[in-house]
């Protein structure tokens, strides 16, 4: 009945030609990486995207590095949450804190809300939900309360600015609230499926970036 649940019924037959034994099934469905679905294929592809998260920051890093023009300066660790980034400035004269953040899982992060920097200590409370949750479908911006360093403060010019942040969504007037609420009176808000859009001048001309 185990073989049949996990359609390895067929196969059992073709690789052993005898009755069924508890050690060759055993063998079938822990120990063999040709049988999908054995724990030791199912543990061979979770680590597999494991390192693939991993390293998605570097991937991302380098797909922006052509897109952009430029390198991403070097971020942290993010252990509340179990992230590490890389930064670089995006001020503008409307925007003058504005930064870009590429995120992404840290394995080896431990738990606490601050981190050593050169040019002080970074400490900071973000909101997160319990269930992990973003809200009107990730649209509505997670907020984080800075202490008294700021990280842009220390960020070298990048040679690019956010030009103009736009928002869509199903729900565009109570979300246009919700971002006067939170201070957010200048991005505008507009009826459409969910989306964030923000325009960028680059040292390779405009950039438009669409979630």
């Amino acid at each position: 009945a185990i073989l049949r649940s996990v359609s390895a019924f067929e196969i059992y037959r073709k690789d052993y030609r005898d009755v069924i034994r508890p050690e060759r099934v055993a063998e079938l469905l822990i120990l063999r990486p040709d049988m999908p679905q054995s724990l030791q294929a199912s543990m061979v592809e979770v680590l597999s995207n494991l390192k693939l998260v991993s390293e998605r920051q570097d991937t991302e890093t380098l797909r922006l590095t052509g897109k952009l023009g430029i390198t991403p300066g070097p971020g942290g660790q993010h252990p509340l949450m179990g992230t590490h980034n890389r930064l670089f400035s995006i001020a503008s004269a409307a925007y003058p804190q504005a930064y870009f953040e590429i995120i992404a899982i840290d394995p080896g992060a431990v738990l606490q809300a601050e981190r050593a920097t050169s040019h002080g200590l970074l400490q900071w409370q973000i909101t997160v939900r319990d269930d992990g949750q973003r809200l009107y479908d990730g649209t509505l911006p997670t907020l984080i309360q800075w202490g008294a360093v700021h990280p842009s403060e220390a960020m070298p010019a990048s040679g690019i600015t956010l030009e103009q942040l736009t928002v869509q969504h199903p729900q565009a007037e109570a979300l246009a609230d919700a971002y006067r609420a939170i201070g957010l009176d200048a991005v505008a808000v507009q009826p459409g499926p969910a989306q964030l859009q923000a325009r960028l001048l680059t040292p390779r001309g405009p950039v438009l970036l669409a979630s």
